[in-house]
């Protein structure tokens, strides 16, 4: 009766401790582990020359056992769950870095791609949460690899762009200051103008569409002057013929 008492004592003492434990405890699972399994030892190896039966406290005790196998499972999961996160970051992080690094200037559409990426696996990292202790530093190498690869892909489409845009302003001003009978510098502006809008064709998003329309109105501006041309050419006919 005495063992009997002991065993239940014991049954709810392992019951409050459970209840507190968490899959972060695992010093403490096991510990409790090695009591249960001490007592269902203890319970084997008892005898008497009196009639006992210890099936109902070992019951419990199995019962206990379960929810503690039911904590280290939840446990397990997680730890499987970190290192499923860990490999996929990192991976991530690779793939990034080596697309950045491939990447060109040309498509701003592709390089918002790679930055939207970057900041989502960023996010991602920043908002995992776990009970467990988790450690993503292994992708920050990658991870800053493709970030500086990107800005600097930037800062080049940004160079190039300015350039261009740069060629455009010494090609239009002055157009009005053209006589108006140097037909071949007009259309050597008209032509220098298509030069830059061709250098342009390689860039697509961004700032394209507005040099894009700098430069149609730069030709606007040229053909203006040359339907001026021609108008003065249709009147110098008109007055030959009167």
């Amino acid at each position: 009766a005495a063992f009997e008492r002991d065993i239940l004592g014991n049954v709810d003492a392992y019951r409050d401790t459970l209840g507190g434990l968490t899959i972060a405890d695992e010093n403490q699972i096991n510990s409790l582990q090695g009591q249960i399994d001490d007592i269902q030892t203890s319970a084997g190896r008892f005898s008497s020359e009196l009639g006992f039966d210890f099936n109902d406290e070992l019951g419990e005790l199995g019962g206990l056992e379960r929810e503690l196998a039911n904590l280290r499972s939840q446990r397990e999961q997680e730890l499987a769950r970190i290192q499923r996160s860990q490999e996929q970051f990192l991976n991530t992080a690779r793939a990034l870095e080596q697309s950045a690094e491939g990447a060109d200037i040309y498509s701003a559409a592709g390089l918002d791609a790679i930055g939207d990426r970057l900041r989502d696996v960023r996010q991602d990292i920043t908002g995992f949460s776990s009970a467990l202790p988790f450690d993503f530093s292994a992708s920050d190498a990658s991870l800053g690899e493709a970030e500086a690869a990107l800005a600097a892909l930037r800062e080049r489409r940004a160079q190039e762009i300015a350039g261009l845009e740069g060629r455009i302003n010494p090609i239009v001003s002055g157009i009005g200051d053209i006589p108006l009978n140097d037909e071949a510098a007009l259309r050597a502006r008209i032509s220098e103008l298509r030069g830059v809008e061709g250098d342009l064709a390689r860039f697509s998003g961004g700032r394209v569409d507005e040099v894009q329309g700098q430069i149609g109105s730069g030709i606007e501006a040229v053909n203006a002057r040359l339907t001026e041309l021609q108008d003065y050419r249709s009147q110098l006919e008109e007055r030959a013929q009167a």
